[in-house]
C-alpha cells in the first residue's frame, strides 16, 4: 500500500498519506517513566537517521548535519 513506508516512522498513528508530525508524540524530552518514547532529538537520531542510512537516501543524507541543524560559527 502507498502508506506502508510512512508507517515505518509514524508507527503509532493510523496509516495516512499525511501522518502527524514527529513532534506531536516526541515533543517532550526523554521522561524516565516512559522509556519507550524518546524525546524529539533522540527519535530523529535513532529512527530517521538510521532509516536514511539503510535506505541510502540522497536527501537528507544522515551524515549531513546542517540539513537539519543550523551551522554554527
Amino acid at each position: 500500500e502507498e502508506t506502508t513506508m510512512c508507517q515505518g516512522c509514524h508507527h503509532n498513528s493510523p496509516p495516512s498519506l499525511k501522518p502527524p508530525s514527529c513532534q506531536s508524540c516526541h515533543g517532550e524530552p526523554f521522561v524516565a517513566n516512559r522509556p519507550g518514547r524518546p524525546g524529539l532529538m533522540s527519535a530523529y537520531h535513532n529512527q530517521c537517521m538510521n532509516c536514511h542510512e539503510e535506505m541510502q537516501l540522497e536527501k537528507p543524507v544522515a551524515t549531513d548535519c546542517v540539513a537539519c541543524h543550523e551551522k554554527k560559527d
